[in-house]
C-alpha cells in the first residue's frame, strides 16, 4: 500500500458524502473514542468492531494515520485491503470510509498547540459537530469532571 493518502478529488468524496449519508439510515454501532493530547501530539484512537462500516468527517489537515487491524480502507477512488500494523501518512482534504473485516484500531495524529481535546478536534475538521464525542457521547472535558 502506498505510505501516503492524498487529498481527495470531488468525485471521490462524493462517494464518501453518499456512503455517509446511507449509513445514517442504518443502525448505528456505538464507537468508542480515546483521546491523547501530550507533548505537542494529538493522538484519536477508535476501536471498530468486525463488520463495522465507519465515516469520518472531513480532515482539513495532514495527519498520521495508524491503523492496526484488518479492514478496507477508502483511499482516492478505491478501497484497498489494510492488514496487520500500518502507518500512513494522509494529506488534508479527505474523508476516510473503512470496513473492519476483523476488530481494527485506527489512530490520527498530528502535532498541535492545541490546550484541550476540543481545540484539537476544531483544528483537524470544520464538521467537529459530527465526531462521536460531540454527538452521542461526553466530550473528553465533561468525562473529566465526572471522574
Amino acid at each position: 500500500m502506498s505510505a501516503v493518502i492524498h487529498t481527495m478529488n470531488d468525485r471521490a468524496l462524493q462517494c464518501v458524502h453518499q456512503l455517509h449519508d446511507a449509513m445514517r439510515e442504518l443502525p448505528q454501532v456505538k464507537i468508542n473514542t480515546t483521546h491523547h493530547l501530550h507533548a505537542g501530539l494529538y493522538h484519536r484512537t477508535i476501536f471498530v468492531p468486525a463488520g463495522t462500516v465507519v465515516v469520518g468527517v472531513m480532515v482539513k489537515i495532514p495527519t498520521t494515520l495508524i491503523v492496526s487491524g484488518h479492514a478496507m480502507l477508502y483511499i482516492g477512488e478505491e478501497a484497498r485491503e489494510i492488514k496487520g500494523y500500518q502507518i500512513i501518512e494522509g494529506d488534508g482534504g479527505r474523508k476516510q470510509a473503512a470496513y473492519a473485516i476483523e476488530d481494527t484500531m485506527f489512530t490520527m495524529s498530528f502535532a498541535t498547540d492545541a490546550a484541550s481535546v476540543t481545540d484539537a478536534e476544531n483544528e483537524f475538521t470544520d464538521e467537529a459537530e459530527q465526531l462521536l464525542t460531540r454527538t452521542n457521547q461526553l466530550t473528553y472535558e465533561e468525562a473529566q469532571c465526572l471522574e
